[in-house]
């Protein structure tokens, strides 16, 4: 049974061998978001300029520091759910949630609101796809 906790240490290569052959059995998580192509790659490429996601994608590979004071003040408001995150296919994502950067979210947002199917109908289903 594969597990989301936190580790308590840092991976070895033996351990990382484990993981991503775990990962490679998982059904393509991406498959379920409703999100285009193009708008992955730009979320993909989005996050590997962000420095702050590349240290998250370096906690989620290799272990968190195992109290939050030893975590960067950036990524302190992830500590509760870090066990919840997860790289997939170079994205980050929470749950089946992509992890959209900052710079990227009003973007985002506005194609959202592009299709033009109301406010309400907007606001429920973007929690379903974007974290």
């Amino acid at each position: 049974m594969l597990s989301r906790a936190a580790l308590s240490r840092k991976l070895d290569q033996q351990d990382n061998d484990y993981v991503l052959s775990g990962e490679l059995a998982l059904l393509n998580t991406l498959e379920g978001v409703h999100v285009s192509d193009a708008s992955l790659k730009e979320i993909a490429v989005a996050q590997r300029h962000d420095a702050d996601l590349q240290q998250m994608i370096d906690d989620i590979r290799h272990g968190w520091p195992t109290i939050r004071k030893q975590c960067p003040n950036a990524l302190k408001h992830c500590w509760t759910f870090r066990d919840e995150l997860v790289q997939h296919q170079g994205i980050i994502m929470k749950d089946p949630k992509l992890l959209v950067p900052a710079l990227m979210r009003h973007k985002m947002l506005e194609k959202i609101h592009y299709r033009h199917v109301g406010a309400d109908s907007c606001l429920r289903k973007a929690p379903d796809v974007l974290f």
